[in-house]
C-alpha cells in the first residue's frame, strides 16, 4: 500500500512538473512572451524592418494611426520645407570610457533634429567589453530616432520633418542648435531645436544632475506677419538595450501627480508597462492621465537598470506643462510579431504664435543609470521628478516590502565600503542575517530533536485515543506543552527568512552597483553579480522554458546543497504515511524546482542561497552535536516519558512559563494555529475511516 501511494505521490509530481511546463509555453504563446530573451537580444542588434509603427517618410506617425495626422503636406498653400544641406553627426560631451569631465556622449544628426546615439561613458558596455563604453540610445535600433521631431503642423497642414535636413545653426562646445524653415520661397514659419548639455561636475546647482540630463529647448518663430496655429509631434526616447537574461527587464514608465490640487506637497505615483505585455488592445497606450485622472508628468523607457525619461517643463504650474495635450506609447513588433520595443509620441496642444513673440519650451531627458546615489540626490530625488520611483517596479516578478529593499540594498553597500568586494558584501550579509536568526534556528533545531526522540510516546498516544480525535488532540496538545516541543519552530526559520530571500531578490535586480561587477576582485569565473555565473558556455540548446547556453555552477551546487540538507535535517516525529509522503515530495521538488526557476537567476542572489544553505547545514550540525554532548554529559540518554493523561495545568509543576512580550504571543498564537490545523487534519481522517 505504501509503495502504491509513493507511485501515485510520483506520478502527481511529475504531471505537475510537466504541466506547470505545457502551462508556460501555452501563456509565452498566447501573450508572445520570450522566454529566452534571444529573440530581443537578435532583433535590438539590427534596424527593425518589418515594423509597421517605426517612424519614417513611407511610414506614418502615431498620430496617423489614431486618427489626428492633419492633412496631407501638398495643399493649395503650397507651403514646403525648404531645403537644407545634411550636417555630419555632432558630438556633444566625450564617448571616451571614463571621461573626467562629461558623463555622456550626446550624437546628432540633422535629420528630424534627433539624437543618433547617447552614450554613457562611466559604464563598460558588458562584461566581455569593459574597454568599451556604454551605448544607451541608438537610432534605427527600435524604431524611429530617439527625441526626433516627427512632423509640424501649420494652420491645418501637416509636414512630416522626421526625415527632413535640418539647418545647423550654431555650435558650441556644449550646445548644437537645428531650424527647419517652412514657407513658400522664403521662410515663414522657423521651428528651432537646441540640445544643450553639462559637465558631471561645476560650481552651480545644475551639476547636482551629474551631466546626465539633457535640455531639449523648442523655439517656434511665426514670420508670416500674421497670427498661426502650430503644433508639434516630438519622438520619445528609444528602447534600451536587454540587461538581464530572463523575465521582464524593458518598460514603458509614465510618472503621475499624486495630489494634482496641491502642487506644494506632490508625490510622483509611477506606473510601468512591461513591454511584452504591449499586444493586441494593449499595444498602443495613453499616457496622458493614470489611475484616478491623475496627469502625467513625465514619461519614458527604461531597462533594469537604466532609465530614459522625458520631463516637459511647464511654465504655470507644477501638473503637467500646459503646452502637452497627449503622451502616447506604441510597441514596435520585431520580425515574429513579438514585442521587442516601444517608441513614444509627445504631442504639443495647438499653440497659438504671434508674429512678435516666439513660443519656447522645454523637455528635459534624463539618460542615466539606475543608480541611488544619483536618483535619490536632491536634484533628482525631488519634485517634479523623482526618479527613484522607477526602482519600485523594475524586473522583479514577485512583491515585497520596499523598506526591507532598502535595509538590504543599504547593508550590501555598507559591506561594500570595508570589504570592497560585492560578492564579499553579499558573504556578509548573510553571515548576519544567520546571526540574528540563530536563536530562532535553534530553538527549530532543539525541538525537532525533542521531537523526533519523543516519536514511540506519541504514537503510543495516537493509538490510545484513535477512537476520540478530540482527546487524542488534547493528549497531543498537553504532551507538547509538557516537555517544550512544537511543529511550528521546524519552519519558522524559513517563513521569515522568505520575505528577506525575496527582498533581496528585488535588490539585486535594482541595485545598479551589482551591473558587471565580479565575484573575489576578478579571481574567479563570476564576472557579473548581476547574471548567470556562466562556467561554461556553449551554443543555445532550447528547452522546455528557456534556452540552456552554459553551464551555471551555482544552482547546480544550490541543488546539491539542498538535497543534503533535506538528508540530515530531522523528520518531524510521528508522521502518517501520507504526510511522510507528502514530505517526500515537497523535497524533491525543493531540490529540483529552486535550482530550475533560479537557472538563469543572477549569481549574487544564487550566492545568497547557496551561501546561505551551506552555513545553515554547519549551524544546524554545530546545534545539534551541542545537544548530544549536553545529554552526554548529563548523562542522560534522552528525556523521561510519562504517560500523557490529560490532566489540568495547574497539577503541572514543569509546565512552561507563558512566552512574554510581543514577539511570545505572536508565537504562542501560531502554535495554536498549528496545532488547530493538525487536530482538523486528523479527524478528517478519521471521518474517512469510519466512512470506510
Amino acid at each position: 500500500m505504501d509503495n502504491k501511494r509513493l507511485i501515485i505521490g510520483m506520478a502527481v509530481a511529475l504531471a505537475i512538473l510537466l504541466g506547470w511546463n505545457f502551462l508556460i509555453l501555452k501563456l509565452a504563446q498566447k501573450y508572445n512572451w520570450d522566454l529566452t530573451g534571444q529573440a530581443a537580444r537578435q532583433e535590438q542588434t539590427q534596424q527593425v524592418e518589418e515594423s509597421t509603427t517605426v517612424y519614417g517618410p513611407a511610414q506614418t506617425s502615431p498620430a496617423v494611426a489614431e486618427g489626428q495626422q492633419p492633412a496631407p503636406q501638398h495643399a493649395s498653400t503650397q507651403l514646403r520645407i525648404l531645403p537644407a544641406e545634411a550636417a555630419d553627426e555632432i558630438l556633444l560631451g566625450s564617448t571616451e570610457l571614463k571621461d573626467e569631465t562629461w558623463t555622456i556622449g550626446l550624437k546628432t544628426r540633422s535629420a528630424g533634429a534627433a539624437i543618433s546615439s547617447v552614450t554613457l561613458n562611466q559604464f563598460p558596455r558588458s562584461a566581455s567589453e569593459r574597454k568599451s563604453p556604454f551605448v544607451y540610445q541608438e537610432a534605427g535600433s527600435s524604431g524611429s530616432a530617439s527625441m526626433a521631431t516627427l512632423w509640424v503642423k501649420i494652420n491645418g497642414q501637416s509636414f512630416d520633418v522626421s526625415q527632413a535636413n535640418w539647418q545647423l545653426v550654431e555650435r558650441t562646445d556644449v550646445a548644437v542648435t537645428y531650424a527647419v524653415n517652412i514657407g513658400l520661397d522664403e521662410p515663414l514659419y522657423r521651428v528651432l531645436k537646441t540640445y544643450t548639455v553639462s559637465p558631471a561636475r561645476g560650481d552651480d546647482e545644475k551639476a547636482l544632475h551629474g551631466g546626465y540630463e539633457v535640455q531639449v529647448r523648442h523655439r517656434i518663430e511665426n514670420l508670416s506677419g500674421q497670427p498661426a496655429q502650430i503644433q508639434l509631434g516630438i519622438a520619445g526616447p528609444t528602447t534600451p538595450p536587454r540587461e538581464i537574461e530572463r523575465g521582464p527587464d524593458l518598460f514603458v514608465f509614465a510618472g503621475y501627480n499624486k495630489n494634482p490640487d496641491y502642487p506644494d506637497a506632490p508625490l510622483i505615483e509611477p506606473a510601468a508597462h512591461g513591454i511584452e505585455s504591449l499586444t493586441g488592445d494593449s499595444a498602443s497606450l495613453d499616457l496622458t492621465r493614470g489611475e484616478k485622472n491623475r496627469p502625467v508628468i513625465w514619461a519614458g523607457v527604461a531597462s533594469t537598470y537604466f532609465d530614459a525619461l522625458v520631463l516637459p517643463i511647464g511654465k504655470v504650474n507644477l501638473t503637467t506643462a500646459e503646452f502637452i495635450d497627449s503622451i502616447r506609447a506604441k510597441a514596435i513588433n520585431g520580425s515574429a510579431g513579438r514585442p521587442v520595443g516601444a517608441e513614444l509620441l509627445f504631442q504639443t496642444k495647438t499653440l497659438n504664435v504671434r508674429p512678435d513673440q516666439p513660443y519656447e519650451f522645454d523637455l528635459m531627458a534624463f539618460f542615466g543609470p539606475k543608480a541611488r546615489s544619483i536618483i535619490k540626490n536632491d536634484y533628482y530625488g525631488a519634485y517634479p521628478r523623482e526618479y527613484f520611483t522607477t526602482l519600485s517596479t523594475g524586473s522583479s516578478c514577485v512583491c515585497t516590502f520596499q523598506w526591507l529593499v532598502d535595509i538590504m540594498v543599504n547593508l550590501l553597500r555598507a559591506f561594500h565600503l570595508v570589504l570592497r568586494d560585492w560578492g564579499l558584501a553579499i558573504i556578509a550579509l548573510v553571515i548576519l542575517v544567520r546571526l540574528l536568526m540563530h536563536p530562532l534556528t535553534r530553538k527549530s533545531t532543539i525541538s525537532m530533536h525533542k521531537m523526533s526522540k519523543l516519536a514511540p510516546e506519541m504514537e503510543r498516544i495516537k493509538k490510545k485515543y484513535a477512537d476520540n480525535p478530540e482527546e487524542q488532540q488534547r493528549a497531543m496538545m498537553a504532551f507538547y506543552k509538557e516537555h517544550g516541543a512544537g511543529q511550528l519552530f521546524g519552519c519558522l526559520p524559513m517563513f521569515i527568512q522568505m520575505p528577506i530571500w525575496v527582498a533581496l531578490w528585488s535588490a539585486l535586480h535594482g541595485t545598479f552597483e551589482l551591473r558587471l561587477a565580479p565575484f573575489l576582485f576578478g579571481y574567479t569565473w563570476i564576472d557579473d553579480l548581476a547574471k548567470p555565473d556562466r562556467l561554461i558556455s556553449f551554443t543555445p540548446i532550447n528547452l522546455w522554458v528557456f534556452s540552456l547556453d552554459a553551464i551555471n555552477l551555482l544552482p547546480i551546487l544550490m541543488g546539491v546543497f539542498f538535497y543534503l540538507q533535506q538528508r540530515f535535517t530531522p523528520k518531524p516525529a510521528s508522521m502518517t504515511p501520507e504526510q511522510a509522503q507528502q514530505q517526500k515530495m515537497m523535497q524533491w521538488m525543493m531540490v529540483l524546482m529552486f535550482p530550475i526557476m533560479l537557472y538563469n537567476g543572477p549569481s549574487g542572489l544564487n550566492l545568497y542561497i547557496f551561501t546561505s544553505t551551506a552555513i545553515g547545514m554547519l549551524e544546524s550540525k554545530l546545534i545539534r552535536d551541542h545537544i548530544k554532548a549536553r545529554e552526554a554529559a548529563e548523562g542522560a540518554s534522552g528525556p523521561v516519558i510519562i504517560d500523557a493523561e490529560v490532566v489540568s495545568s495547574k497539577t503541572r509543576r514543569n509546565e512552561p512559563q507563558k512566552p512574554k512580550g510581543k514577539f511570545g504571543q505572536w508565537l504562542e498564537r501560531m502554535q495554536k494555529l498549528a496545532e488547530e490545523a493538525q487536530k482538523q487534519a486528523q479527524q478528517q481522517q478519521q471521518a474517512k475511516k469510519r466512512k470506510k
